[in-house]
């Protein structure tokens, strides 16, 4: 299996997306899918994998079968990077919790007041 890593983590559902106009250039094309395969992996029990077959068509040439993909951490990583500030940790003006704080005020804005009602809810029950 070969994992593309694009310099731009740009991980599109189908590896065709990267052919290029010029068919004189060799490209990618869909082959009939594969078995399932199931494997006990690093910690994870009957961890399936479903890879998705090439050929690379090559003008005047024989195709070349491969079984290639992106690598989904990437899929996941320029998702977040898209969506959201990261976290400079190189920045001294930057402070984690901050950063934190922010992302959590996004989520719910109204946290402080569940935190003060989870609170008043504490107190109550040790007075009684």
């Amino acid at each position: 299996m070969l994992i593309v890593v694009t310099k731009s983590l740009f991980c599109p559902p189908d590896l065709k997306h990267f052919n290029k106009i010029n068919k004189d250039l060799p490209y990618l094309d869909d082959c009939s899918p594969l078995s399932k395969v199931t494997k006990h992996v690093a910690g994870v029990r009957d961890r399936v994998y479903k890879n998705s077959p090439y050929k690379i068509i090559r003008s005047g040439a024989r195709p070349v079968y491969v079984i290639a993909e992106c690598a989904t951490p990437l899929h996941t990583l320029k998702r977040v990077l898209d969506k959201t500030a990261v976290y400079q940790d190189e920045d001294p003006t930057q402070n984690l919790a901050d950063v934190l704080l922010n992302k959590i005020k996004e989520l719910e804005p109204n946290f402080e007041d569940i935190i003060n009602k989870s609170l008043q809810r504490h107190k109550e029950l040790n007075i009684t």
